[in-house]
C-alpha cells in the first residue's frame, strides 16, 4: 500500500499526511519497537539488532522508501479486548444516530470483515460511501434540504433588522416572525447574522425550498429532512456530532437527537457568554401546510416550538400573520411584526437596480 500511493502522491507528500496504524490487545517487544525506530533514524551508526536485520530483509521490496514507510508506521498495543471494543463500537453508534440501531454495528462489523477477503481483493479499502450505504443512506441523505433561498448581491438593509435581532436577544428560546408576503422575510433571515452579538451563530433551514416544498420528492416538513439538514450544518461547522439518519427512528428520537447535538453546538460557541446559537426556519407556516396536505400530521416546526432550549440558544420562525395559528405556539411565545418596506427602503432599491 506505501508503494502504491508513493508512486501515486510522490514521497514528501505521503510522509506529510500518509500514517499506516498496527493495532492489536498484545503487547509489542520493546526490541520490535526500537527496530522500527531505527529503520526511520538517518544517519544511525549503530550497530543493527537482529530486529533491525530482520526486519530490513522483509521489507526489502520498500527500498528506497523503507525509512519513509518506517516513520510513518505507528504501533498501537494493548488496545481493549474484543467484548470491549463491541461495547465501545455500541457506544459510539449512538452518538451519530438519532437512536439505538441493533443491527448497525454488526453490519459495520460485518463489512470490515468481507473486505479483508477476497471478495474485495481489487480495493480492500472502506470509504466513507461504504460506511453510508452499510448504515442504509447516502451521502445526499445527510443534506436533504439545502437552503434554496435566492441570495442577492445587492441587498437593501432592513430598518427592522436591528430590532429584530434584538428581540431575538431578549427572547426566552422561541419566537415568530410573521409578515405578510413580500414583506422581505427570506431577505431578512440572511441579514440576521450581522445584527447579532460577536462569536453568535446562524443557521437558517429553508422550508420553502423555491416553492417545491409541496413536491412529494423534496418534501422538507420531516424531522428525518430538516432536523438532519440543520444538525449537519452544525457539525460541518464544527459544533457537534454529525446526525446520520435511520429509517428505524421515529420523529421523537430525531427531536431528542436534535436537542442533544444543539446542546453540544451551543456549548462549542459560548465563550464570553454572550454568543448566540440561532436557529431560523424560514416559511414555517408553508412547512405545516405541506404537511397536513401530505398527510404527515404536524411538521416537525410544531415540536420545537414547544421545546426549552439553553439559555444562548434561539429558535426564529417565519410566517405570515394569519398562518401563525397552524403553529400551535405556546400562549407566551412571543410574536414580532416584521415592518413593511419603508419610502427610503424602496427607494434605495429601485436606485440599486435603475
Amino acid at each position: 500500500r506505501h508503494k502504491e500511493i508513493v508512486s501515486q502522491f510522490g514521497q514528501t507528500d505521503v510522509e506529510k499526511r500518509i500514517v499506516f496504524e498496527f493495532e492489536t490487545n498484545r503487547p509489542v517487544a520493546s526490541s520490535a519497537r526500537e527496530a522500527i525506530k531505527a529503520l526511520g533514524e538517518t544517519g544511525s551508526q549503530a550497530t543493527p539488532s537482529q530486529s533491525e536485520r530482520y526486519l530490513r530483509a522483509q521489507l526489502a521490496p520498500l527500498t528506497p522508501h523503507l525509512q519513509t514507510f518506517a516513520r510513518s508506521l505507528k504501533i498501537i498495543d494493548r488496545s481493549d479486548g474484543y467484548l470491549s471494543q463491541r461495547r465501545q463500537l455500541r457506544q459510539d453508534f449512538k452518538s451519530y444516530l438519532p437512536d439505538t440501531d441493533k443491527d448497525a454495528p454488526i453490519q459495520l462489523k460485518d463489512l470490515v470483515a468481507r473486505k479483508a477477503t477476497s471478495e474485495f481483493e481489487e480495493n480492500f479499502s472502506i470509504t466513507r460511501l461504504d460506511v453510508l450505504e452499510c448504515l442504509g443512506t447516502s451521502e445526499e441523505e445527510l443534506f436533504p434540504a439545502p437552503n434554496l433561498i435566492e441570495r442577492i448581491d445587492k441587498i437593501v438593509p432592513r430598518e427592522d433588522a436591528q430590532r429584530i435581532a434584538g428581540e431575538i436577544e431578549k427572547s426566552s428560546g422561541t419566537l415568530i416572525i410573521q409578515a405578510d408576503g413580500g414583506v422581505g422575510k427570506s431577505v431578512l433571515t440572511q441579514q440576521l447574522q450581522d445584527y447579532l452579538p460577536e462569536g453568535s451563530r446562524a443557521v437558517v433551514y429553508d422550508c420553502f425550498g423555491n416553492g417545491g416544498y409541496r413536491s412529494i420528492s423534496e418534501y422538507r416538513h420531516g424531522a428525518r429532512v430538516g432536523l438532519v439538514q440543520v444538525a449537519n450544518e452544525l457539525a460541518t461547522a464544527g459544533l457537534c456530532d454529525p446526525l446520520i439518519p435511520s429509517n428505524k427512528s421515529d420523529d421523537m428520537a430525531y427531536v431528542r437527537a436534535f436537542k442533544s447535538r444543539v446542546m453540544q453546538a451551543s456549548q462549542a460557541i459560548s465563550v464570553h457568554g454572550s454568543e448566540l446559537l440561532v436557529l431560523i426556519f424560514d416559511a414555517a407556516d408553508n412547512a405545516e401546510m405541506a404537511s397536513d396536505e401530505a398527510g404527515d400530521g404536524p411538521s416537525f416546526i410544531r415540536p420545537l416550538l414547544k421545546e426549552s432550549w439553553p439559555d444562548n440558544v434561539r429558535v426564529a420562525v417565519t410566517a405570515r400573520p394569519h398562518r401563525t395559528k397552524l403553529l400551535r405556539p405556546r400562549p407566551n411565545t412571543r410574536i414580532v411584526d416584521l415592518a413593511p418596506f419603508s419610502r427610503e427602503e424602496t427607494a434605495h432599491n429601485l436606485r440599486l437596480h435603475f
